[in-house]
């Protein structure tokens, strides 16, 4: 799992094929947006302290930012949606699940 979590933070942080998309705003590999790090550390001492949580989280993080990369999201959705998870202690997930919330919204 280390080498996954070590793959995953290397293509995430070094390497340009790995960068989100240049379309949308959204935060770019290596921009430092959110620490991603030490909001899932937090979320694991909040949980007991279990490294599988932050080992997890972090993929999750990964995986939230990657998706946003890859999505139109309008400038005015995209910055509510960047302070909504910056206030919940700096969060791709949690911009993410924001975002899609606002797309779907936005389409009713």
């Amino acid at each position: 799992m280390k080498q996954v979590m070590l793959a995953i933070a290397v293509c995430v942080l070094a390497t340009p094929a790995c960068a989100t998309s240049s379309q949308v705003s959204a935060p770019r590999a290596g921009d430092n947006a959110f620490d991603s790090r030490t909001y899932c550390r937090n979320l694991s001492k909040a949980k007991g302290g279990d490294y599988q949580i932050e080992e997890n989280c972090l993929i999750e993080e990964y995986q939230a930012q990657k998706n946003i990369g890859s999505m139109q999201i309008p400038s005015e959705m995209e910055q509510k949606c960047r302070k909504v998870a910056r206030d919940a202690g700096g969060s791709y997930q949690v911009m993410e699940s924001c975002i899609q919330k606002e797309l779907k919204d936005k389409g009713k």
